[in-house]
This record gives C-alpha cells, structure tokens and sequence, in this order.
C-alpha cells in the first residue's frame, strides 16, 4: 500500500510476520519495518502487531518478529500496539509485554488520537466541541478565515507553517520530501486544505484517506505572517 511504499522511498524495508490457525485463518501479525545503518539496524513496528489475545499465538508472533530482527542485526525491536490507554485490555496487553521482558519508553508516533466520527452532521460535530473550540470557529468566520483545497504547488507553504509549529511545540517532523511522498502516494485520496486571511496561508491541514478512515497532519501559525 501507500504507506509501505513511503517508507521504503525514505530507508525503511518491510517484512511481513503472519500467524495463522489450522484452517489457513491469519489470527494474528505485524508489519515489520527494518532501518539499516553502519551494518546493524533498527526493528520498529508502528501501530502494531495485531495480537490474537491467545497466548500462544501472541508468543509465536512475538518470537516471528525477534527472529526476522536478529536476521536484520536489529539492536532493537520496538512495537507501538494501537491501543487506548482507556481499552479494557491495554492493561492486560501492557503486563503481558513487559512478562515477554519489554520495556515501556517513549512513543514515536503521537502518544494520543483524537477520533472524530464524521457519520454525523455537520451541526453536530460542532456541539461535541468545547465551548471554547466553537467560538474560536466562529471567531475565526468574522475574521474573514477562508478555507481552500491546495495542490502539491502549495506543499512549500505547508511545510513551512509545519516546521515552525514543531519549533514552538517542541515536536518532531518529517522532511519536506516525505510529506510531498505522502501527498502523492496517497492520490487521488489526498487532500491538503489551506486556512488563509487575506491571502495569506496561516494554516494547513493534510488529509490521507486509507480505507474508511482519513488520517490528518495539521500545522497553524499562531498569528498571520
């Protein structure tokens, strides 16, 4: 997929570790993504594996993937199930790791999501919003805030409101080269809006749709340039 594809354009190469049942089933398996550099690499599994939640299938996934790392001279394995700390089994999932003798540490992709359901109106969309978010939306409707589809020519602009949002949030970002990737891998389900105040772009929002849910990356300068 699209996103298998951006990662090997940028260094990454891909493994793919499957369990299956007796019947053929898949029940349980990850992406694999491997990082060399001077002769050893890294092993790092984003928004994953999918576990079976049965032990013994859970073991032989984790034992696939610490095989296909040691064969890569991994240093590392790193996993980032895609659990809320909130789920009724991110505990269970969380004593389970640390038995197999992983340690918890920082995440690489954003610790937390926020979920919007969009098979809802407009209207209400706008009432689950804090009080405060509405009426910077409105705020922002009397101050002539306009909203445009961009074009891959509008990248530049994106990429610079991003990496001034990362300098003052302190956070990290891709290159300019990787969202221009992304942008293009994932046409023509790829979108990038554009907030403008008398022509100026105070803000950009890239829209990635895989499958039926839209991943966003959103950058906004606190005041126009």
């Amino acid at each position: 997929g699209p996103g298998a594809a951006l990662k090997a354009d940028f260094g990454w190469e891909r493994r793919l570790v499957a369990v299956r049942a007796g019947d053929g089933r898949l029940i349980a398996g990850a992406q694999l993504l491997l990082r060399r550099r001077f002769g050893l690499s890294i092993a790092y599994v984003p928004r994953g594996p999918l576990f079976a939640d049965d032990p013994i299938a859970d073991r032989l996934l984790l034992a696939g993937m610490i095989r296909l790392s040691r064969r890569a001279r991994a240093v590392v394995l790193r996993i980032e199930p895609n659990l809320n700390e909130d789920q009724p089994q991110a505990d269970a999932r969380h004593s389970w790791a640390l038995l197999q003798g992983m340690q918890p540490v920082d995440t690489i992709q954003p610790r937390s999501s926020i979920h919007v359901d969009l098979n809802r109106s407009e209207a209400e969309i706008l009432a689950a919003c804090s009080k405060g978010h509405r009426a910077d939306i409105r705020r922002a409707e009397r101050q002539g805030v306009q909203i445009q589809v961009g074009s891959e020519a509008d990248l530049p602009a994106f990429d610079a409101i991003m990496q001034a949002t990362a300098a003052r949030a302190q956070f990290a970002v891709h290159s300019a080269d990787y969202y221009r990737a992304a942008f293009n891998l994932h046409q023509p389900r790829a979108r990038l809006l554009l907030a403008l105040i008398d022509g100026a772009t105070v803000a950009a929002h890239m829209v990635l749709l895989m499958r039926n849910k839209a991943y966003t990356c959103t950058a906004a300068q606190l005041k126009p340039a």
